[in-house]
């Protein structure tokens, strides 16, 4: 049996997002407990030219959507709103949630030789489905929610490989 276009993008950016949502719970936790001022933990970053925690959240959810909706040949919905506590940063990536969780395996199946064109300040990239999904989506939303759990558990939160993994849709 063969990997799906489907199997290959929703079940993980639903687990990966899912885990997020639940460092973002344990964050919130830990800043009240601590006293600690959110947009402190908001700006987090290891290097003063990296995003900070609150974009790198951003663009997982963003990423993950943008990749759903263009694997079926939809426009992703625009997040409005500025995220300015780690509650509107878990809205955020449970509204991203809900929208992947939409998606059926129809909608996004026989998506492989689909033309998906992305548009960047560096010009308009033009994939297959396949190529978009394996070597742009997939890598930018493990990025970033690699890189925002770590910056959080940089921070001393206790959150281990278990909330990164968060729990399988299967």
């Amino acid at each position: 049996m063969t990997l799906s276009m489907y199997g290959a993008s929703a079940p993980l950016f639903i687990q990966t997002l899912r885990g997020l949502s639940v460092e973002l719970a344990k964050a919130e936790a830990f800043a009240k407990h601590r006293n600690l001022d959110e947009a402190v933990v908001l700006g987090l970053r290891t290097y003063p030219d990296m995003f900070p925690l609150s974009r790198q959240v951003e663009q997982t959810a963003v990423h993950a959507m943008r990749g759903m909706a263009s694997l079926s040949g939809k426009t992703a919905p625009v997040m409005e709103g500025e995220d300015r506590t780690l509650a509107d940063l878990k809205a955020r990536v449970d509204q991203a949630i809900d929208y992947v969780s939409a998606f059926v395996p129809e909608e996004i199946d026989g998506s492989e030789n689909r033309e998906v064109t992305l548009n960047s300040p560096r010009g308009a990239f033009n994939f297959t489905g396949e190529q978009f999904l394996v070597n742009v989506t997939i890598p930018n939303v493990m990025f970033h929610a690699a890189t925002a759990y770590n910056l959080l558990r940089g921070l001393g939160i206790e959150i281990g490989k278990m909330d990164f993994v968060g729990r399988t849709t299967a």
